[in-house]
Formats: structure tokens, sequence, C-alpha cells
């Protein structure tokens, strides 16, 4: 599991979120961004309607079916 939180000043971390790393090495892209991942661990490279993607610079792809 890789986890991901918001840490304070104090040390206390906030907005805790786990995510399997089987789940983000099924991610053709390896993203770190703990929002990229639905809470099935699937990850958007393959929606469509990710319009983040595009302002990250990725393309999609009619043929692949998939951010790239």
């Amino acid at each position: 599991m890789v986890r991901f939180s918001t840490l304070s000043s104090t040390g206390e971390e906030t907005e805790v979120r786990e995510i399997a790393t089987s789940d983000i090495r099924a991610c053709p892209h390896y993203i770190l961004v703990p929002n990229h991942y639905s809470l099935d661990g699937r990850c958007d490279c393959n929606d469509p309607t990710a319009k983040y993607m595009k302002k990250w610079g990725y393309r999609w792809k009619k043929e692949s079916k998939r951010w790239e």
C-alpha cells in the first residue's frame, strides 16, 4: 500500500488515502496522484471523461481507448 495524506505543520495527517501498489503498477503512466484512482483501484487512463488528463498533456487515443 502507498499512503497519501496532507501533513499539517503540527504533524497531523488529513485527507488520508491508501492505494494498493498493484493498482499503481497497473496504471500505464504510474501516476502518483490519489484522485487519479477510483475507490475500487481503477485509474483514469481509460476514462475519456477525465479531462484533467488533457491539462496534464495527455491526449485521448481512440485506437487504444486511453490517454497517452
